[in-house]
């Protein structure tokens, strides 16, 4: 979409977006081959050595290796974790270690839980929506939906600083969308730059378009059902208490009946959904790995 490399020119963003770590799209790629074994995706995570070593200490943490047994190799972390909590560390380990120098004027842990939130509650809306026939590769490729869907306002906040920091309080104090504002004072919402930056990554297109169409699915000329299932995902985190930049006063944005009917889903699915995501979110090291990434000392500012 050479439109979204025109948005990201015109905002002079170009220089300043990190670049995506080899590891996760050959890892995302392996894993969506059909033939793939567990052999084959160790192979491609042992030649990133900061990513073997994550693996390794989220494998034998208490949550995955209760016994005093150390996993000592990816392959043994596979066999213990799975290739769906695989692909979650991989992308999620990647995406937020690319973002920790970046200036938010929010909360960095609120903006992960949300994103991490809206990942797994895809996955279980997958699981629950009669309309979505789907396996465990398309159920995994919705928590990356998920997970990106909002990245495009860590570029946009460090890009644009205070002004930023100050449209974000007015939509928290005055309970406005954040799309709606970005658009009004700065002409660009941070879902056309997510959209733009996710292809640039070259992900797949279906998360291009969730994350370029979240707020407005209407507009997706693609993968409408992927769009809707992460549409409904961001609303329901948010009406769990996960808000993107306000764990206090969340902004819950409006519900589309509309979309809510494309995916047969209704009132009673949400009590059904919620218990599915609080015992996915526990039984995950996704939280371990963000307070793990928290405790890191910060990177150096670059010389330039």
């Amino acid at each position: 979409m050479a439109a979204n490399k025109k948005l990201l020119q015109k905002l002079g963003l170009i220089p300043k977006l990190p670049t995506l770590p080899q590891v996760v799209q050959l890892t995302l790629s392996t894993l969506g081959k059909s033939k793939s074994g567990a052999r084959d995706v160790a192979e491609v995570i042992t030649e990133d050595p900061v990513m073997t070593a994550e693996i390794l200490r989220i494998a034998n943490s208490v949550l995955h290796n209760p016994t005093t047994r150390k996993i000592s190799s990816v392959r043994m972390a596979i066999a213990r974790i799975g290739f769906d909590e695989i692909r979650k560390m991989v992308v999620a380990v990647s995406v937020i270690d690319l973002f920790r120098k970046t200036r938010i004027p929010f909360d960095y842990r609120v903006f992960w839980r949300h994103c991490i939130a809206t990942g797994l509650i895809a996955q279980v809306v997958s699981e629950v929506s009669p309309v979505v026939s789907s396996g465990p590769d398309d159920e995994g490729m919705a928590f990356v939906g998920g997970l990106l869907h909002d990245i495009g306002i860590l570029p946009l906040a460090d890009h644009l600083g205070d002004r930023y920091g100050r449209m974000i309080r007015i939509c928290n104090e005055d309970d406005i969308a954040i799309h709606e504002l970005e658009a009004k004072r700065f002409g660009v919402t941070h879902a056309e730059v997510a959209g733009a930056l996710i292809e640039r990554w070259g992900l797949p297109t279906e998360v291009v378009m969730a994350a370029e169409h979240h707020h407005q699915p209407e507009r997706a000329r693609g993968h409408q059902t992927f769009v809707h299932i992460i549409h409904v995902a961001d609303y329901l985190a948010t009406l769990f208490g996960h808000g993107a930049t306000s764990a206090e006063t969340p902004c819950l944005p409006a519900r589309r009946e509309d979309i809510w009917c494309k995916l047969a889903l209704d009132e009673a699915d949400i009590r059904l959904i919620q218990p599915r995501f609080e015992q996915a979110l526990e039984e995950s090291a996704l939280l371990d790995v963000l307070s793990q990434k928290e405790a890191e000392p910060e990177p150096e500012p670059d010389s330039a």
